[in-house]
C-alpha cells in the first residue's frame, strides 16, 4: 500500500498508481478521510495515474470532505491524478513537476457492439474529467478539449498560468557544509584574539590621556 496517514501531523500521503495494489484506491482513501474526522488536513501526491473510475471516485470524496484541504503535488501529477489533485481547496507544487493530461483511453476486446459501449463510457468519463479541469480553473471546456485532444505536459509554472494550481513551492536551495569541530575551536579563538586586541587598545589609549 503506498497510502500513509499520519494523523498526528493531519498528513495525507498519496504515491504509486491509481487502483493498483502497489499504489492506492478510493476504499484506502474512504477509510483515510473517516479517520482525519473532518478536519483539516494536508495532502501530498506523486502519481503517474492509473484507474479512471478510482480517480473519480477520490475527487469527489476529496470534494465533499467537510474540512480544509491543503494538497500538494511533488514531481508528477499524470493522467488521472491531474485530477485527483483538483480535489484540494488550495493546490501547490513542486518547482520541477510535472503534469500530464491527455483523452480518457483504455484496452478493451470484445463485439463490435461492446466496443461501442466501452466507447460511449470513455466519452462519460472525459466529459468528467473535463469537468473537473474546468471547474478548477475557471477556463472554458473547449480550452481544456483542445488540450486532451493532443496529450500535453505542463509544468508547474505553465499548471499555474492555467489555473490548476495555486503556486509554486521553489526547489530549497543547497545548504552550506556545517562547521566542523576543528572550525569552530578557530573561529572562537579569533574572537577572543580580537577582544585581546581590543583590551590592550583600550589600555594604551588610557595611557596616553
Amino acid at each position: 500500500m503506498a497510502l500513509k496517514l499520519n494523523k498526528d501531523k493531519k498528513q495525507l500521503t498519496l504515491s504509486g498508481d491509481v487502483g493498483y495494489p502497489e499504489g492506492f484506491d478510493a476504499d484506502e482513501i474512504e477509510d483515510a478521510l473517516n479517520e482525519l474526522g473532518g478536519d483539516e488536513f494536508n495532502f501530498v501526491i506523486r502519481s503517474d495515474g492509473g484507474v479512471i473510475t478510482e480517480g473519480l471516485s477520490i475527487y469527489n470524496q476529496l470534494r465533499d470532505y467537510p474540512g480544509y484541504i491543503r494538497g500538494h503535488v511533488d514531481v508528477r501529477a499524470h493522467s488521472i491524478a491531474s485530477v485527483i489533485m483538483l480535489g484540494a481547496d488550495y493546490l501547490t507544487a513542486s518547482e520541477n513537476a510535472t503534469f500530464l493530461i491527455h483523452n480518457a483511453w483504455t484496452l478493451a476486446m470484445g463485439s463490435a457492439q461492446e466496443l461501442r459501449e466501452i466507447a460511449d463510457a470513455l466519452d462519460l468519463a472525459e466529459l468528467d474529467i473535463l469537468n473537473a479541469y474546468t471547474e478548477a480553473s475557471g477556463k472554458e471546456q473547449a480550452f481544456w478539449k483542445e488540450k486532451i485532444d493532443k496529450p500535453t505536459t505542463l509544468n508547474a509554472t505553465e499548471a499555474k498560468e492555467m489555473g490548476l494550481i495555486h503556486g509554486v513551492k521553489e526547489t530549497p536551495k543547497r545548504k552550506a557544509e556545517p562547521q566542523s569541530l576543528s572550525q569552530i575551536e578557530e573561529t572562537l579563538a579569533l574572537v577572543a584574539k580580537s577582544r585581546e586586541t581590543q583590551t590592550e587598545l583600550s589600555q594604551v589609549l588610557a595611557a596616553t590621556v
